[in-house]
């Protein structure tokens, strides 16, 4: 972890913490005039100077703020504040695919479809994701999903250009079984490994196909080994396309969605959400002023 400067953003109050990383942290902020709350994402000003993990972040903001659809989080604004990079983003209330477990196959249809057609916006408005995984998803108590986390975002026309004739790629992976084999001269592969496809692994480029292959690994996951054994065989036959070894014979995320949008689904059952009926969690502004014992900030004029 580091230490994170939280800059002075307009009329924005920062809450608390959501999360940090190794680069930066995102908070919980509500606007004084009563918009929010927000997910403010600031880069720890020990990296904020470093000119690649400025444009790693700016790669992220133009990711995101491509693409506009109700499945993908939305950027609300982003810039500088005393030299601290940062990015507004919409504040989801509810929990990662990661924290939900198994569910029932109409659930997870539901929250394929929902996913895929995010997807396919990403990559016609000309990106790669490069990290779809469980984390990566958010699903709220009404059932709407959304992806998020553009970190590892590149334009598809850049990482194709990038791309080596051939070779094995290097390690540049994040998440707990991530391994970069010492003295080997390779290409970089950027992703989590239990989620990259096969042909990453073999020295191809990312491509709107290694999305498919992650978002189908992590819905073959939210469906589980018991549940598996009870959904119809068409279900299990569009999930199976998705995780293909041969890219050419996986659908675009848009022939998927349209494959899972012809099968029944329902909405994705939520556990309880930590903070349910607590003023720390609640998207009421005036509660989280409260909550922060803020009662002096200004509020909207009735």
């Amino acid at each position: 972890m580091c230490e994170v400067a939280i800059p002075r953003v307009g009329d924005l109050r920062v809450v608390r913490m959501l999360g940090q990383g190794g680069m930066g942290a995102v908070f919980l902020a509500i606007d004084t005039t009563g918009r929010g709350p927000f997910a403010l994402k600031v880069i720890a000003a020990a990296h904020a100077p470093a000119p690649g993990t400025r444009a790693r972040f700016e790669r992220e903001i133009a990711a995101a703020s491509a693409v506009h659809h109700p499945n993908v989080v939305r950027v609300v604004s982003a810039g500088d504040a005393s030299g601290v990079p940062f990015a507004l983003f919409e504040y989801i209330h509810g929990r990662s695919l990661a924290g939900i477990g198994a569910v029932p196959w109409p659930a997870v249809v539901d929250v394929g479809r929902q996913l895929a057609d995010a997807l396919a916006a990403v990559h016609a408005a000309g990106w790669i994701h490069r990290d779809v995984k469980p984390s990566n998803v958010m699903v709220t108590r009404t059932g709407r999903v959304t992806l998020i986390d553009f970190g590892l975002a590149e334009p598809a026309h850049a990482v194709a250009a990038a791309a080596p004739p051939g070779g094995a790629p290097s390690s540049s992976l994040s998440g707990p079984s991530s391994v970069t084999p010492a003295g080997s001269p390779r290409a970089a592969v950027v992703g989590t490994p239990r989620y990259l496809a096969p042909e990453l692994l073999d020295g191809g480029p990312p491509t709107a196909a290694t999305d498919v292959f992650s978002l189908g690994l992590a819905l073959c996951e939210l469906l589980g080994d018991e549940p598996c054994r009870r959904a119809p065989a068409r279900v299990l036959e569009v999930l199976a396309s998705a995780v293909a070894r041969d890219p050419a014979a996986r659908p675009s995320a848009a022939a998927l969605a349209g494959a899972l949008e012809r099968l029944p689904s329902a909405p994705c059952p939520m556990p309880a959400i930590p903070g349910d009926g607590n003023p720390t969690w609640s998207l009421d502004a005036d509660r989280l002023l409260t909550w922060t014992e803020r009662s002096a900030a200004p509020r909207p004029a009735p």
